[in-house]
């Protein structure tokens, strides 16, 4: 068992989102679907971003700096955050943490996207994350845990 760290480049405010986040769709088709609910973390300022997941759940928390949501995966908020993820060809949201139904999480996204791993995985099942991220040139390895 390991994991898959993947590090893009800063986004690049004169591309538009589907440039900068190419794996976007891909990731909500292809690496999503065993997760039944995903945490997000938005900065307290981010008011427009804040506004919006309220729509979507119930359960929102401060802490600090931060607001943080649960919400639950359905094919109403996949095809949300799917669809509706772009503010000034930026992810609209600090960090993204998927969740198992056990509540294992699974898989991370930080720095609004740019830093994403994948944990708990066999190096078998990290082949195809680190084929499609590195026919991207992002800057991707699959870590083994001691026990591997």
């Amino acid at each position: 068992m390991g994991y898959v760290h993947i590090q893009l480049p800063p986004v690049d405010r004169t591309k538009d989102f589907d440039t900068n986040y190419w794996y976007w769709h891909h990731l909500w088709l292809y690496f999503t679907d065993k997760f039944s609910y995903v945490t997000i973390q938005c900065w307290n300022e981010e008011t427009t971003a804040i506004a919006e997941l309220k729509n979507y759940t119930n359960l929102m928390r401060s802490e600090g700096l931060v607001k943080e949501f649960k919400i639950d995966l359905n094919e109403r908020t996949r095809r949300f955050f799917a669809e509706e993820a772009a503010f000034d060809s930026k992810l609209k949201w600090f960090n993204l943490f998927f969740h198992e139904v056990a509540g294992k999480e699974g898989l991370e996204l930080h720095d609004y996207g740019r830093e994403i791993s994948f944990n708990r995985l066999t190096r078998g099942d990290a082949e195809d994350i680190v084929e499609f991220f590195n026919q991207h040139q992002a800057d991707v390895k699959f870590v083994p845990d001691e026990q591997d």
